[in-house]
């Protein structure tokens, strides 16, 4: 994971954590939505889209959960309602990644560094802000995990397409 070190948060928190890995992930959306396509870029840019995925993975099953509970509900609802927004739009950069042309790609980076522009800076000052005192040890564990793996599981689809 890109090391971006938010000087909002503490270095080892996991709200600076959070934040580092939005940061990492953006990266590549901004690099083929200003114009790069060499191989590398879209290396860079079919892994953003995994890690991306994962990252809302986490969110919306370990993340989120504790941090309804705490009565941050309608802020949550939004990120969810986000994330729907977006996913579809993965789905499209994959299929631009494998296709012979690549045209469509820095229309579709553009579209979803956009969203996530002002996504994550709602979440970075929404939730993320109370993560550290909210999520439960265990499931700050398992943040970390996934967001040192970016596992997700196979099939698994945002909340808010169901």
């Amino acid at each position: 994971m890109l090391e971006v070190m938010n000087p909002q948060y503490p270095a080892d928190s996991l709200a600076a954590q959070l934040t580092d890995d939005h940061a990492a992930i953006d990266a590549p959306f901004h690099a083929v939505a200003r114009g790069e396509t060499f191989p590398e870029a879209l290396d860079n840019l079919s892994s953003a889209v995994h890690d991306l995925r994962s990252h809302i993975y986490m969110e919306e099953e370990h993340l989120f959960p504790p941090l309804r509970e705490a009565g941050m509900m309608m802020p949550v609802m939004v990120m969810i309602r986000e994330h729907a927004q977006m996913w579809p739009l993965l789905d499209r950069i994959d299929q631009a990644i494998a296709a012979p042309s690549h045209d469509e790609l820095p229309t579709l980076c553009q579209q979803v560094a956009g969203l996530l522009k002002d996504h994550n800076e709602k979440e970075e000052q929404i939730l993320y802000s109370q993560a550290d005192a909210t999520v439960p040890a265990g499931a700050a564990a398992i943040i970390e995990s996934i967001l040192d793996t970016h596992v997700l599981p196979q099939g698994w689809v945002c909340q808010g397409l169901h």
